[in-house]
Parts: structure tokens; C-alpha cells; sequence
């Protein structure tokens, strides 16, 4: 696999080993990795001890190349994969561009919002925030989101 992005990626996320969960958090070909193998990188769990740090996500980290690009965008990214039956694929992201499906979107922030809040402040909040930030068009104040999240 080889990712293709900007080379300012490599002064953030270019630890070529990880040894803990949080150099993980900054290795891109880790990351990809993991995502590859089927890995929820959007969920913190994956970054607690060495638990994302297997044999297998090992193996397949080597395999995978950064190449830097000149991109128009600082936000796009494209991966070439080359399948074992000898085919190319190709997949090309936009991180600056929302989402076209925004329900998938909502479900996966609110999936994130949950996974990292409701060990802070609670179920029970978590769930009356994301309620409330869903109904902020009808809202006449913030002052129930404000508290929610103090």
C-alpha cells in the first residue's frame, strides 16, 4: 500500500515504529495499518497500552510507503493498494469536504462523542449533549449545551 499526501504529514505522524498507543496516534503507516486490518481508529480504546501494537499490524505496517506529494489541497489524501491477484486499487479522500451522507456522518461523531466523553461526564450526559447540539437550529439559547459540557 502507499499513501499519498502532503509531506507536512511526515512532521507529525512519521514515527516508523510505535512503541506505545499514544506514538501510534502519530504514525501514519501504523494507522493505516490498523485501518486495513479492519481496526476503529476513531475509537481511543485502540490507543490505551500496546493493545494495537499485534504481529499482524506489525507485518502489515512495514508494507506500507508514504509518499509526499504536491497536493492543491492540504486535506487530500489518495492510497494505491496492490491486491494479491495483481490489481491496483485506488481510493482518494478529502478530509476538508464534508461528508455528502450526513446522517453516516452524525452517527459517526456521535459514536466518538460517546466513546470519549462517557467515561468524563457519563451516559446520561453524553446522551443529553448530543440531544441537545442535534436540536441547536430550534434552539433560543446555549446556556443547556454550556452546562452540559462544564
Amino acid at each position: 500500500m502507499t499513501i499519498f499526501g502532503q509531506d507536512a504529514v511526515l512532521q507529525v505522524c512519521n514515527i516508523a515504529a510505535p512503541r506505545t498507543g499514544l506514538e501510534v496516534k502519530f504514525s501514519i503507516r501504523h494507522l493505516a495499518a490498523l485501518a486495513q486490518n479492519g481496526a476503529d481508529t476513531a475509537n481511543p480504546g485502540l490507543f490505551e497500552g500496546t493493545g494495537s501494537m499485534t504481529p499482524q499490524t506489525q507485518a502489515a505496517r512495514e508494507k506500507i510507503a508514504f509518499q509526499p506529494r504536491d497536493l492543491a489541497t492540504r486535506s487530500a489524501a489518495t492510497v494505491t493498494l496492490e491486491t494479491r491477484d495483481g490489481r491496483t486499487l485506488h481510493a482518494e479522500a478529502d478530509v476538508g469536504v464534508p461528508a455528502a451522507d450526513t446522517d453516516a456522518q452524525w452517527q459517526k461523531i456521535t459514536a466518538k462523542a460517546r466513546s470519549i466523553a462517557t467515561p468524563v461526564i457519563g451516559a446520561e450526559r453524553v446522551e443529553a449533549m448530543i440531544e441537545t447540539v442535534a436540536s441547536l437550529d430550534d434552539a433560543n439559547e446555549i446556556a443547556t449545551l454550556m452546562r452540559l459540557l462544564s
